[in-house]
């Protein structure tokens, strides 16, 4: 059921042309044609432990070499209880996992049978003729996938909040003229993905409310059954929040419609203010938010929040609720837009965005808040350091590096967030802010709808006259110790 509070909508839309007068400088970046097309249809039961899935994907060969077998991750295969890699950290009353019955390429049954490695969340798929570039195959998959009991990116918790993130097969990145096969971990964000379209259809109890990505979505009712359609051009991802106790407030940056989803959060209407902030903010200082949606949805999740593109969680109990819309927001940017090698290179999106989400109060609430909020951040991190080289003295604190060599989710934490947002935070101090935007810009301009790197972030500062090479390796090694004295 939705409510739609006049009153909300009423400071939403004051909050909106309040802050209309920061236009921002850039165009919205151009939509890209030859990108992988996938079509997936979902039956949702309506005790929402199991999802009927139906997926077909148009796999476009952009590269240059021709290509035998496709790699695909099947991430839900982390949530079976003797995983390869588990996803959960204790046992679980109920597990999960995707079970597939059929794949086809073409008209061509490649699999009619539960015959796929169930275990482990890479699939591979051995074509019946090679695809050249700037061809195109059809996959089609069918399979049931089953929730398993946690409140997770994919999961039931309290048999209430029903969340779907990474819980469809999605075509592996292929580079270096090989297919990433990247196993899953606990630690950080292990995945990793190109932009592409998605349609996607839901069908389920007409009484459940559904936040789902994409830009432009229809809904029908029929026999007590609900059927939505989502599209969206140029997604890093797509996830799904569905609960029979979501309320839904709706407000509007641009031509942007923000919809906050809760269950009857007290603060919901601060919720949605600090929203609609955060995009006009980021929509200044990086360049236009291209969706026309973002939905942000209260659910219950084991982290502050999680990003996808048009839709991230926020953790229905964070103490701080408004941190996270801030910071989740920002990833829209940086982690989905503008994507990043999150397996090896995870600082180059967070350590930015936790930056980022200090710099939005320097913007909206003056410097003495960002100063405060930054002394706190560095005071935290050299008590972290200082503690771990005084046990260790061969503690690895290098920043470029993967997520299989930290040793847990908080020394992941720490260095990639923490340690590398004092990084971009030194940038921003070394450049001035003027010209930190102007880069901010730059970075976004050349690199939405791509993979980046360390050298597009170099590129980007090069091309407003500063090199900041020697001063970011500095960082990126393990050569730091502390930095508050």
């Amino acid at each position: 059921m939705r409510k739609y509070i006049f009153a909300v909508l009423v400071i939403a839309f004051l909050v909106t042309i309040s802050l209309a007068g920061c236009k921002p400088e850039n165009l919205t970046p151009e939509f890209i044609s030859q990108v992988d097309k996938y079509k997936i249809s979902l039956e949702i039961s309506s005790d929402l432990k199991k999802v009927n899935i139906f997926e077909n994907v148009e796999v476009f060969n952009d590269s240059q070499d021709q290509w035998d077998v496709l790699v695909f991750n099947v991430y839900a295969n982390a949530y079976r209880e003797h995983a390869t890699e588990k996803a959960y950290f204790t046992a679980l009353a109920r597990y999960g996992g995707l079970d597939l019955d059929s794949i086809k390429i073409d008209d061509y049954d490649y699999l009619t049978t539960s015959a796929v490695d169930s275990l482990d969340t890479i699939l591979e798929i051995k074509l019946k003729e090679p695809l050249a570039p700037n061809n195109k195959v059809l996959i089609s998959m069918q399979g049931t996938l089953l929730i398993p009991s946690c409140n997770l990116r994919l999961g039931l918790s309290s048999g209430e909040y029903l969340n779907l993130g990474n819980f469809y097969p999605v075509l592996s990145v292929y580079e270096n003229s090989n297919w990433r096969r990247d196993r899953y971990t606990r630690i950080g964000d292990p995945f990793y993905a190109d932009i592409a379209d998605y349609e996607v259809s839901v069908k389920c109890n007409e009484d459940l409310s559904v936040a789902i990505s994409g830009d432009r979505k229809t809904e029908s009712i029929d026999g007590g059954e609900k059927i939505i359609t989502s599209y969206g051009q140029n997604l890093r991802d797509f996830a799904i929040v569905a609960s029979y106790q979501l309320d839904k407030l709706t407000g509007l940056v641009g031509t942007t419609e923000i919809n906050y989803y809760h269950s009857s959060a007290k603060d919901a209407e601060n919720c949605l203010i600090s929203a609609i902030s955060a995009l006009e903010t980021f929509n200044s200082i990086i360049g236009n938010y291209p969706y026309k949606v973002l939905n942000l949805v209260e659910t219950d999740f084991y982290y502050g929040g999680m990003e996808y593109s048009n839709l991230v969680y926020i953790n229905r109990h964070s103490k701080n609720k408004k941190d996270v819309i801030v910071h989740e927001t920002a990833h829209q940017w940086f982690a989905c837009l503008v994507g990043s090698d999150s397996i090896n290179s995870g600082w180059l999106d967070e350590g930015l965005v936790t930056y980022l989400t200090d710099y939005y109060y320097l913007k909206t609430e003056g410097e003495d808040v960002y100063i405060k909020r930054r002394q706190s951040e560095k005071s935290i991190l050299d008590t972290y350091l200082k503690m771990q080289i005084e046990a260790d003295s061969s503690f690895d604190q290098s920043i470029e590096r993967s997520l299989y060599k930290f040793k847990n989710n908080h020394d992941y934490c720490m260095i990639m967030y923490n340690k590398a947002g004092i990084l971009f935070e030194t940038l921003s101090h070394y450049v001035g802010y003027k010209k930190f935007e102007s880069v901010l810009k730059t970075y976004y301009d050349k690199n939405c709808f791509k993979i980046a790197n360390l050298e597009s972030i170099y590129k980007a500062f090069q091309s407003n006259h500063k090199n900041i090479k020697a001063l970011t390796e500095s960082y990126i090694a393990d050569t730091m110790l502390t930095f508050v004295g």
